[in-house]
């Protein structure tokens, strides 16, 4: 294996010699059944140092995974507001409209700058 670098999943990517094919490009993980004795051995040492993930990178990804919370948890606002609209003392919408704010204020706190 060669070009090691961690990536924003926490895997490491790296191009890996196929017997066949020559070097490939490979994501290895721990987690991953068929990849993990080559992540134990990556970061071992074994095939030299792994380079740091690209944090603007691994930013950008992770606050994509959030804004895409946040449109579904807005998406999901719109039944208990049309059901306000029709009645203004609906408590369960206004609970369930609550939560839902609660939820996507929580998700807005966790968007990296």
């Amino acid at each position: 294996m060669k070009n090691l670098k961690y990536n924003a999943a926490g895997g490491i990517d790296c191009l890996y010699n196929h017997y066949l094919y020559g070097y490939i490009p490979i994501t290895i993980d721990p987690n991953d059944k068929d990849t993990s004795e080559l992540y134990a051995e990556a970061v071992s040492g074994k095939h030299g140092a792994i380079a740091a993930a690209d944090v603007v990178a691994v930013t950008a990804q992770k606050n994509a995974l959030i804004f895409a919370e946040i449109l579904k948890l807005e998406s999901n606002q719109v039944r208990p507001v049309r059901e306000l609209l029709i009645d203004p003392f609906n408590g369960f919408a206004k609970s369930k409209l609550a939560d839902i704010d609660i939820q996507i204020s929580a998700l807005r706190a966790q968007i990296l700058l």
